[in-house]
């Protein structure tokens, strides 16, 4: 179980690490006004700190014994994504 948590969580951060990168563009685009640039630079920002943290806790997953770290670095990484896929789905 533990092991399909690290996958999972594997998943979630490479899908973060991409919207992260197109937020990045999305703030480095001369075609971007001043408040698309501004939400793009503070998402990017979320983003890159939940990918810590998740990978942080996905690390101590390793090392420990238990698996709510595995379960911590999914739900971080899950959450990082609500903000920026779900509104592509609607």
């Amino acid at each position: 179980m533990k092991a399909l948590l690290q996958v999972l969580t594997l998943i979630a951060l490479a899908i973060d690490v991409a919207s992260a990168v197109m937020l990045y563009w999305t703030a480095q685009s001369p075609e971007q006004d001043a408040s698309g640039a501004g939400m793009a630079e503070g998402l990017l920002g979320v983003t890159v700190v939940a990918i810590a943290i998740s990978i942080l806790a996905l690390l101590f997953s390793l090392s420990s014994r238990s698996q709510w770290p595995a379960a911590a670095a999914l739900v971080i990484a899950v959450i990082a994504m609500i903000p920026i896929v779900l509104p592509a789905l609607q």
